[in-house]
């Protein structure tokens, strides 16, 4: 069964038009849509975090991984050098509103706060192999971070940290999308 919000349809009617407004420079369509746009993020936001406390205190899952690393002191991809660390096309603090993917073209690492499944998804990515592992704690996810991603740990260490993430590859039954 899949979850659905119940500003869904309205949200994406309108990040189309916004999206057709900006290439178009119409600033007049910008202007009106914008404030509901805004709006309709911060529902959204509150609704995904409902289920992951450490969230509430944030506006985005990149500022709370960012926040909770430099807090444990833990090191953070500098997400503003695109040339090191490859975050995907767009403007990363609106696209990662609620996922984060982060690449410096050896590791990848992808998470994402599964609210309707009451878990945080974590995939990590080194060339063609993936390992997916599911934690309740965003805690968790951004010490994974630092980390696989930011201190090059093996994934046998990870796993020995945390059980969740699994010590074997997903074996991946189709095409899926990474930060390369």
């Amino acid at each position: 069964m899949s979850y659905k919000w119940e500003h869904e349809d309205e949200y994406l009617a309108l990040e189309s038009e916004y999206r057709r407004a900006q290439k178009v420079s119409d600033i007049m369509t910008i202007q009106r849509i914008k404030p509901r746009l805004d709006e309709l993020n911060q529902l959204m936001w509150q609704a995904k975090s409902k289920g992951f406390p450490e969230l509430a205190a944030f506006s985005s899952l990149v500022e709370a991984l960012e926040q909770i690393c430099l807090q444990n002191d833990l090191p953070f991809p500098d997400l503003n050098d695109r040339e090191k660390n490859f975050t995907g096309k767009g403007d990363w603090k609106e696209s990662n509103k609620f996922i984060f993917g982060v690449s410096n073209r050896k590791r990848s690492i992808q998470i994402f706060p599964m609210e309707d499944r009451g878990y945080i998804d974590v995939e990590l990515y080194e060339g063609d192999v993936c390992y997916k592992g599911h934690t309740l704690l965003v805690l968790e996810s951004a010490i994974v971070l630092s980390k696989w991603y930011m201190q090059e740990c093996s994934i046998d260490e990870l796993h020995h940290q945390f059980p969740w993430m699994p010590d074997k590859p997903f074996n991946l039954s189709g095409p899926r999308v990474t930060y390369k």
